[in-house]
């Protein structure tokens, strides 16, 4: 599978979770998508992408650090992550549809995110 495609799965699960308020552990995100931890930055980086491309809040903020309860500083591009997850969560993710894996390709290349070491997501 196509680093594009695990991003739709990414989007989807976390499209819920903030639809449920609530942050996920990379582990978890990991565990519901069965991407490993290893490979979910690159993943989460093309979730940045498009959510930076279409002016959408990040949605990649709700993917937290299992210990430190915050996201990847790469993921956290904005000065207040607490006022970022309350735009995520009152956002209608359902309201639109999931992006396709071409779009997320687009995006990635559009507005390139940097990805984290795989040490970084196994906080």
């Amino acid at each position: 599978m196509k680093n594009q495609e695990r991003a739709t799965q990414v989007w989807s699960v976390l499209a819920l979770a903030a639809t449920n308020r609530q942050l996920l552990t990379y582990e978890q995100v990991g565990s519901l998508t069965g991407i490993a931890q290893v490979g979910l930055g690159s993943t989460l980086g093309m979730v940045q992408s498009y959510c930076v491309a279409n002016d959408l809040p990040l949605l990649c903020v709700l993917a937290v650090g299992k210990h430190s309860g915050a996201p990847s500083p790469i993921f956290a591009t904005v000065s207040d992550v607490q006022r970022e997850n309350m735009r995520v969560f009152a956002f209608d993710w359902f309201g639109m549809r999931c992006p396709t894996p071409d779009e997320f390709f687009d995006a990635s290349r559009s507005h390139p995110s940097k990805e984290p070491p795989p040490q970084d997501l196994g906080e």
